[in-house]
């Protein structure tokens, strides 16, 4: 007499890139096992996202389940360069990735997307079941005092006024020269 095989549910899972997922489905009933890749032991083996399937029978009794196994992609996360600028900041930082991730932003936001309108640094860290990601970004302001462009230019080699220059951490700026 052969006794029936007990249910089994495997539930749908994710991998982490280079990783595995390993099944079980072990049936003391079970004389035998066949998963969609050939396999024939009680513990499968998927390191590919698709949709797979496992039967567990003995020679009266079987029973199939079929699961899906999904890739997490990889956390990608740039808040970009440094910046200063002249006047107020008002800038929004963006730090979404596709998936169920969780964020957390050194202001104590816990959203993908934080408005930032006072000078500082910022760090996010991003983080799903596979991996943790980090970026920081700073701003700050110039004072209009710490800013000195000259509205006079006497090119005679005093080293006064002898060169035009526009620091190049407060572009963009627009410039016109009147003759």
């Amino acid at each position: 007499y052969e006794y029936p095989i007990s249910p089994f549910d495997i539930e749908d899972s994710f991998i982490c890139e280079g990783s595995t997922f390993n099944p079980q489905v072990f049936d003391e009933h079970a004389s035998d096992y066949l998963w969609s890749n050939g396999n024939k032991s009680p513990v499968g083996m998927f390191s590919q996202p698709g949709t797979y399937w496992v039967k567990a029978f003995n020679s009266c009794f079987a029973i199939v389940d079929t699961f899906s196994v999904e890739a997490v992609k990889p956390l990608q996360v740039n808040l970009g360069g440094d910046s200063t600028f002249c006047g107020e900041v008002n800038i929004q930082l963006v730090a979404t990735n596709e998936g169920n991730n969780s964020y957390s932003w050194s202001n104590g936001e816990r959203t993908s997307v934080i408005n930032v309108t006072e000078n500082g640094l910022y760090s996010v860290e991003v983080s799903n079941n596979c991996e943790l990601v980090v970026d920081t970004v700073i701003f700050s302001t110039y004072k209009q005092e710490d800013i000195f462009i000259p509205n006079v230019i006497t090119p005679n080699g005093d080293s006064y006024n002898d060169r035009f220059v526009v620091p190049s951490n407060i572009l963009p700026a627009s410039l016109q020269v009147f003759n």
